[in-house]
This record gives C-alpha cells, sequence and structure tokens, in this order.
C-alpha cells in the first residue's frame, strides 16, 4: 500500500511538472511570398508576420496553436508587344495554425523541427504597379473576387537560444486557389480592366520570438 501511494504521487508530481511547461512565445518577422500562377512569371515579394504561439510540452513533444496575421502576395509579370505589366497583390489573412514537434536538446539549445497545418482567414488585400505602361495606384482587390479560406502545411524548425529567445524559419505551401472566380467570369473582368489574381499561395517566413512560461 505505501509502495502504491508512492508511486501514485511519483505519477502525479511527473504529470504536474508535465503540464507546468506551459508557455506563450509573442513573435514578429516577415514572409518572404510568391505565388504559383499557370503560365504567368512570377516573382516574391515581402511582408510581415506578427502573432503568438501557445505551447505545452508533453516531454519532448511540443504540442500548441499559433495566432498570426501574415501578409501574402506576389509581382506578375506580362509582356505583350513589347509593353510589360508589372503588378504586386498584397494580400492580408488571420492564420489559425495547430503546432506539432520535436524539442531536441543541443549544447544548450532546443531544436524543434515542427509541423503547422495552416488555416488562413482572408480579410483583404490590394494591388499596384504598371498595366502595359499606366501606373495604376493601390487599389482594393474587390469583394469576392477572392476565395475567404486558404490551407496549407507549414514545416520549419524553432531554435530557442537561452530557453526565452526563439528564432524560427519556416516554407508554407498553400494547396487552394486563391481565386473565387470561373475562368469566364476571369476573363470579363480582366475585359473591364479588373486585375485578377488567381494561383496558390507559398512563403518563407522568419520570425523572433520570447518565450514566456505559464
Amino acid at each position: 500500500m505505501k509502495k502504491l501511494i508512492t508511486m501514485v504521487a511519483l505519477v502525479a508530481a511527473m504529470y504536474g511538472a508535465v503540464s507546468a511547461q506551459m508557455s506563450v512565445t509573442p513573435k514578429i518577422g516577415v514572409n518572404i511570398t510568391n505565388m504559383s500562377v499557370e503560365d504567368v512569371e512570377t516573382s516574391s515579394t515581402t511582408g510581415f508576420k506578427i502573432g503568438a504561439e501557445f505551447n505545452k510540452n508533453l516531454g519532448s513533444i511540443v504540442t500548441g496553436l499559433e495566432l498570426a496575421y501574415a501578409q501574402k502576395g506576389a509581382t506578375t509579370s506580362i509582356s505583350f508587344f513589347g509593353l510589360t505589366s508589372d503588378m504586386t497583390a498584397t494580400t492580408n489573412y488571420i492564420e489559425i495554425n495547430p503546432v506539432i514537434g520535436y524539442d531536441v536538446k543541443v549544447a544548450g539549445l532546443s531544436i524543434i523541427p515542427r509541423l503547422k497545418p495552416s488555416l488562413g482567414i482572408l480579410l483583404g488585400g490590394s494591388y499596384e504597379g504598371t498595366l502595359f505602361g499606366a501606373e495604376i495606384e493601390a487599389t482594393d482587390i474587390p469583394d469576392g473576387q477572392m476565395e475567404t479560406i486558404d490551407f496549407g502545411l507549414d514545416f520549419g524548425v524553432d531554435v530557442v537560444i537561452i530557453e526565452k529567445i526563439a528564432i524560427g524559419i519556416g516554407y508554407n505551401l498553400g494547396f487552394l486557389e486563391t481565386s473565387a472566380l470561373t475562368d469566364e467570369e476571369a476573363a470579363a473582368a480582366m475585359d473591364e480592366d479588373v486585375i485578377v489574381f488567381s494561383g496558390t499561395n507559398s512563403a518563407i517566413g522568419i520570425t523572433v520570438g520570447y518565450k514566456i512560461g505559464l
């Protein structure tokens, strides 16, 4: 009986220690983003990302949830009879990303390879640039032109220094088409000189955060 009580006490103590390994990490960084667009040349743009990640360590297993505001987009380049069109789109998302990772201790560092299914909720966006020689000032992307939900997969690694400073790098690969328009609707919109952005998002994210124990 005494041994049983001792074992229960040890298990309870271990569980309490594991349960206490909870943290929140406010973070800020940059997104180097692009779009995969069929038959159109694109190049990357740079936006920012700000948010927080809530984590609970179960031994070496890291679980959690990231909430963030993230900018994405791309620059498209089209040439037609010697005239060039360069348009840059910037889109704004709220991201809700579950986190799963594994904490490896190396020389006083925590190196955490991690995977994040990424759900993005579109807040809006804009575009600007030149359209075959004509300057286009920053213009809001019309409501209904882009899908309000984006889904992808973010995989990367976080390095935690002195148990507080978290530096992360990851690649976010989007799976869903960003345009909500059919081919016919897109063609009609372009006939009315409305710029249409269609493709799948991708981003390289670099963040710095400060880990706060809870």
